[in-house]
């Protein structure tokens, strides 16, 4: 229990960084806020299981030095295992508007077989391509975790909304 409320406090404390600096930009360049819940499914590449997932993240965009970035946290679900969750912090490049780069480091929880909770790390990379839908946003996304050695593939939908 230690390792989650630690681990919480570090995330808070960088999210909370971000938007503090995020507030020092002009207001024409001020950064928009997100709450996105993303639909897809995961495949272990080694074992070719396929499981749904179910996340949501809060983002936030960010401009500095004219180049766009998003950070953000995301809570995920692999649906299968209700034993198992994703604490992710979300960072990501934007080239484009559309277009997210995605690096994102995250503690995956699970309950073990014999109740020990266990966590495991876990580094993702992945982009995303942005639809504009009249005040939502469609991202259709694909990331590829390294969890322990093994590649899982995560693939699916976002919907979220700015404010």
């Amino acid at each position: 229990m230690d390792n989650i409320k630690s681990l919480m406090l570090a995330v808070l404390f960088s999210l909370a960084s971000c938007v503090g600096f995020a507030q020092t930009e002009s207001q024409e360049e001020q950064a928009a806020n997100e709450i996105t819940f993303f639909f897809g499914g995961e495949t272990g590449l080694e074992d070719g299981e396929t499981n749904p997932a179910l996340s949501m993240s809060y983002l936030r965009d960010l401009r500095y030095w004219d180049a766009n970035f998003r950070v953000g946290v995301e809570g995920e679900m692999i649906l299968a295992d209700e034993n198992e969750y994703i604490l992710a912090l979300l960072t990501a490049f934007r080239p484009t508007e559309q277009i997210s780069l995605i690096l994102s480091p995250a503690a995956l929880f699970e309950k073990a077989e014999n109740g020990e909770n266990e966590s495991h790390f876990v580094m993702r990379f992945g982009t995303e391509y942005a639809i504009d839908a009249g005040g939502f946003c469609i991202s259709p996304g694909l990331t590829l975790a390294l969890l322990e050695g093994n590649l899982n593939l995560m693939y699916g939908i976002a919907i979220g909304k700015e404010f």
